[in-house]
Parts: C-alpha cells; sequence; structure tokens
C-alpha cells in the first residue's frame, strides 16, 4: 500500500474519508490498522437550529425574502413534533466535549 497515494475521489466528490470506492477504502484500514488502531469510524449527527425570522432580522430583507420565518414555535404542529424528537435519548444536550468524548470512545 502506498501510503502517499491520494485518496481523493474523482470529479471532486467525497464518497468515503479515504479512496475512491469502497475497495479502495477497506484497503487503507487494513493497511494502517497493520501498524497501529488509528482509524475510529464514530458517526455524529449534528444540528444547530438557527432561531431566525430571515425577513425580519437581516439588514437586507430582500436578500432572503423566499425564506420567511424559519423559527419553529411559531408552527405549533412543527414545535410539538422539534421537542418530541428532542426528548429521544440518542440527543446529547449542552454538554462539555470532554463528556461527549467519553460517550463515543469510553
Amino acid at each position: 500500500m502506498d501510503f502517499k497515494q491520494k485518496f481523493e475521489p474523482k470529479g471532486n466528490r467525497v464518497l468515503h474519508g479515504a479512496g475512491q470506492s469502497p475497495e479502495a477504502f477497506s484497503n487503507y484500514c487494513k493497511a494502517v490498522g497493520k501498524y497501529k488502531p488509528v482509524i475510529y469510524m464514530t458517526y455524529v449527527k449534528a444540528f444547530c437550529y438557527i432561531n431566525w425570522d430571515w425577513v425580519k432580522d437581516w439588514k437586507d430583507p430582500n436578500t432572503f425574502a423566499h425564506w420567511l420565518n424559519g423559527r419553529i414555535h411559531e408552527n405549533e404542529i412543527v414545535r410539538k413534533h422539534y421537542f418530541q424528537e428532542l426528548k429521544n435519548g440518542k440527543y446529547i444536550h449542552n454538554q462539555p466535549i470532554n463528556k461527549v468524548l467519553k460517550l463515543l470512545y469510553p
């Protein structure tokens, strides 16, 4: 395995963290794994809710005029679903990074 080989996909698209194909990615993991465990495949989904009325709050309202009001609490149905989803145990709320890392790498 040539560790200096570029693993960037053709056409400037990211298909995997390394490799142009699943096979190339697998080969990379096998080669690195022979030396020491340096690859961790941890999937973290994160989101940030932007509480913004784009037309009202933006300096140039014409720029975002078609975006309308993006505040979740403005729509009761959306608000209820949003808060119900956040009660799911898969979410970590307002934790210092060291606590998050302990959850990811116990």
